[in-house]
C-alpha cells in the first residue's frame, strides 16, 4: 500500500466539481483528501487536525470562505491556503489574500 504524501482538506459544496477536484488530487498527487461541504466543520477540521493544505471555495450557504479563512487565521492555524472560486473580481481576490489565503 502507497503511502499518501499529502493531506489535503478540501471545503466546497458544489458536489460535481469537488468530486473531479477530490479525484485528481488522489490519483496525481497520492494525496488523501478530506472532502466537506460543511464551513463549520471545516473551521473544526482545519484546527483539529493537520493539513498539509488547504483548499476552499468562496460561496458556500450559511458561512462563505472568506469568513472560514478568517475564523481559522483568528486560532493561529498556519496552513496553507489556496482559494478555489469562480469569483475572479479584483476586490475578491485582494481580500482573500488579506484574510490569510496563500494564493487564489
Amino acid at each position: 500500500m502507497t503511502e499518501k504524501l499529502y493531506k489535503i482538506l478540501l471545503v466546497d459544496d458544489d458536489q460535481a466539481g469537488s468530486y473531479g477536484i477530490k479525484l485528481y488530487l488522489e490519483d496525481c498527487l497520492s494525496a488523501q483528501v478530506n472532502w466537506v461541504k460543511d464551513p463549520y466543520l471545516a473551521i473544526k477540521l482545519a484546527i483539529e487536525e493537520d493539513y498539509d493544505l488547504l483548499l476552499l471555495d468562496i460561496n458556500m450557504p450559511n458561512l462563505n470562505g472568506l469568513e472560514v479563512i478568517k475564523e481559522i487565521r483568528r486560532r493561529n492555524k498556519n496552513l496553507a491556503s489556496i482559494f478555489i472560486s469562480v469569483r475572479s473580481k479584483e476586490y475578491d481576490i485582494i481580500k482573500g489574500l488579506e484574510l490569510g489565503a496563500d494564493d487564489y
